[in-house]
């Protein structure tokens, strides 16, 4: 029997939300784009509360990697199609998720509530699995990270003739310059500002109707939704600049960037490759937010029809929710509880799941998961090179919200891999440093964003270090060192 190795470990995960993500990558469309290719059959995830273990095929894995950087390579045949089918699927459900509104799921009939979760769920899958091939051409592979590592070094004396180094050249041209939704929401709230000044009722007025359409903004897998209070913090710490002439400013710097570089044609067209797939993860991530937003509601109103506390409805499955919804059929509290506390779910196919707990669930890891190496105690170590530059401080493994409690001072992010709940902690970081990731994972995006330096993709980071830990992160070579 083949037997599957571990690919990601994160927290604040849930088997609703995830189900998306999940669901994606054993769907027909996969092996489509890939020519064949897939990450093995019935790729499966292990539940502890709300942190997970994911696993798949290792070989396959990077088998769909190595030959997606090979077709990113030749052209932009696939690329392409993968670019504009995003963003068509990811308008179609941002349409449909601010038609709703933070309420508008409960007032809709049973047979609604069921149609509309059916339709989003089956095109986020949809959108999810084209957003695979820009994670699967880096994450833990560096494949394509490699290559344009190797593209960007062989003009490493034009980048040191104009004081910069490789790293933080490849940064900038792998930095957004589009806007993504949330840039869009940020910049209507500052035209709302601008022009209700000095008119108390109209602003109130504009900041509820964009607080419908925007509510699901860095809502994650956890929430919560955005409130008045947190749109009254956002409009203090809006770029007085404008976010709008803050990605017109990187594309111009990109250009001078380029034509200090000349690069040859197709190496040019690569490296914007890898800005476009930093886009893509980005814009992705934000309109499942609102999905994930929506799979909230449902909970909610599944809770308050059944009793069950909401926080266990998040174990139940998609196909579940649907039939309760739609159907009124019973979903079993105890059930839900076996799943929270420990659980193990494998995708047969878009509506349906394996679901296995207690020993079952011990049996079916024993039976398919390949036995993970030991990790050695070791003072230094490295990873992938996410956003250049030097820190020191103290270590704080930092998974979820709650571990932010530990903190004291200035701190080294240290995470399995960052989410949307870790971004307050991640702004008061000095460094970043992951297990997992990739070119267009949620820390390599951040801490472009944020010019924070960033070691991805360590594999051993939570696991060598602990909290307390006086650390050194070296973002230009990617090595991070335990110092005295």
């Amino acid at each position: 029997m083949k037997r599957y190795g571990k690919i990601h470990e994160e927290g604040n995960i849930t088997p609703l939300t995830l189900s998306i993500n999940h669901q994606a990558m054993d769907y027909p469309l996969m092996p489509k784009l890939l020519s064949g290719r897939h990450v093995g059959r019935h790729p499966f995830c292990e539940y502890r509360g709300y942190s997970i273990k994911f696993f798949v095929d290792i070989e396959r894995w990077n088998e769909a990697s190595r030959y997606i950087v090979e077709q990113v390579k030749k052209s932009n045949k696939l690329t392409g199609m993968v670019f504009k089918s995003h963003l068509a699927i990811g308008q179609k459900i941002l349409k449909q998720i601010q038609a709703l509104g933070r309420h508008g799921f409960a007032t809709l009939s049973q047979k609604q509530q069921a149609d509309l979760l059916k339709r989003l769920f089956k095109q986020s899958v949809e959108l999810c699995t084209l957003g695979y091939v820009p994670a699967l051409s880096d994450f833990n592979t560096f494949y394509f990270s490699n290559l344009l590592q190797d593209i960007i070094q062989s003009r490493a004396n034009v980048c040191a003739k104009y004081g910069s180094s490789p790293a933080a050249v490849l940064s900038l041209l792998t930095t957004s310059s589009r806007l993504y939704p949330s840039d869009l929401a940020r910049i209507e709230l500052t035209q709302i500002i601008a022009r209700t000044k000095n008119k108390k009722v109209r602003r109130e007025q504009a900041l509820e109707r964009w607080l419908e359409h925007w509510f699901w903004l860095n809502y994650g897998h956890l929430g919560p939704a955005w409130t008045r209070k947190t749109v009254a913090k956002e409009i203090r710490s809006l770029r007085k600049a404008g976010v709008d002439l803050y990605r017109s400013q990187i594309k111009k710097e990109q250009a001078l960037w380029f034509k200090r570089l000349r690069l040859k044609p197709n190496d040019e067209r690569i490296i914007r490759t890898g800005e476009d797939f930093v886009f893509l993860k980005g814009y992705r991530q934000e309109i499942i937010f609102g999905v994930y937003a929506l799979l909230h509601q449902a909970a909610a109103l599944a809770a308050k029809k059944t009793g069950i506390d909401k926080n266990l409805l998040l174990f139940i499955s998609i196909s579940e929710l649907i039939d309760f919804l739609g159907n009124g059929r019973p979903v079993s509290a105890k059930e839900l509880k076996e799943r929270q506390k420990f659980c193990v779910w494998v995708p047969i196919n878009l509506w349906q799941e394996s679901v296995y707990i207690g020993n079952k669930a011990k049996q079916y890891l024993g039976s398919h998961m390949a036995k993970e190496e030991k990790v050695k105690a070791v003072d230094t170590f490295t990873g992938q090179v996410a956003y250049p530059g030097q820190a020191r401080g103290t270590a704080y493994i930092i998974n979820a919200v709650a571990d932010m409690k530990k903190v004291k001072g200035p701190f080294i992010l240290v995470s399995q891999q960052t989410n949307p709940e870790l971004l307050p902690a991640m702004k008061q970081a000095r460094a970043f440093v992951t297990d997992h990731g990739g070119i267009t994972s949620h820390a390599s995006i951040v801490a472009r964003e944020m010019k924070t330096p960033c070691v991805i993709g360590t594999r051993i980071a939570t696991k060598v270090l602990k909290d307390g830990d006086k650390v050194e992160v070296d973002a230009e070579r990617g090595i991070v060192r335990k110092i005295k």
